[in-house]
């Protein structure tokens, strides 16, 4: 479950928020650059990020592959 986010009234995670943690997101396509960091990581399928609709911080990229490696038996 997301946890809330530190800055917002409502609780909610922002959009430059990381859904699964609330850690501050820094998109460089969003800030106009031609690529960002997440372009580098390995592909990891939508379907395979459950319930999270946006951008995941570094860390918890890299925690959702690791759990889409093992139910994949990798």
């Amino acid at each position: 479950m997301p946890r809330a986010t530190q800055g917002n009234r409502d609780g909610m995670a922002t959009p430059a928020d990381c859904p699964r943690c609330g850690a501050p997101v820094s998109c460089g396509h969003a800030q106009g650059a031609a690529r960002c960091w997440c372009y580098t990581a390995p592909h990891l399928p939508r379907e395979q990020l459950g319930e999270y609709d946006r951008c995941l911080c570094p860390a918890c990229l890299s925690a959702a592959q690791a759990t889409a490696a093992i139910r994949n038996g990798r």
